[in-house]
């Protein structure tokens, strides 16, 4: 059993999620376990690392949520609102920290939110 906090991130191309990937590999108490876009999203399917123009890592894209957030301890949201909101529901299903670095959220938006966390 590792003694680091596995940490998936959400929105992973844009520019927050690669400076949150960046970050990750620097801490000596995280290890990334899980790298998230949209469905339609090239890097989906790809290699993290080769994605970013990096050597590879074998931490593989994903599409799907709940692939992601069952083997993560703590999920960083940096994606859409919309999104968000989806991912706070999937988060209060498997336990998981979520950190929301989204902008734009809606008083609606914080709401259901908050309604999520709730029913963790």
């Amino acid at each position: 059993m590792s003694d680091l906090l596995g940490v998936a991130i959400t929105g992973v191309s844009g520019r927050m999620g690669q400076m949150l990937v960046e970050s990750v590999h620097a801490s000596e108490t995280a290890t990334l376990v899980g790298a998230l876009e949209r469905p339609d999203h090239p890097w989906v399917g790809q290699d993290l690392g080769c994605v970013m123009q990096k050597s590879e890592t074998g931490l593989i894209v994903q599409d799907k949520a709940e692939n992601v957030f069952a083997h993560a301890d703590v999920v960083i949201d940096v994606t859409s609102p919309a999104a968000t909101v989806a991912f706070a529901k999937q988060a209060a299903q498997t336990g998981t920290a979520h950190v929301i670095g989204t902008r734009g959220l809606s008083d609606e938006d914080l709401a259901a939110v908050a309604k999520a966390a709730e029913k963790r």
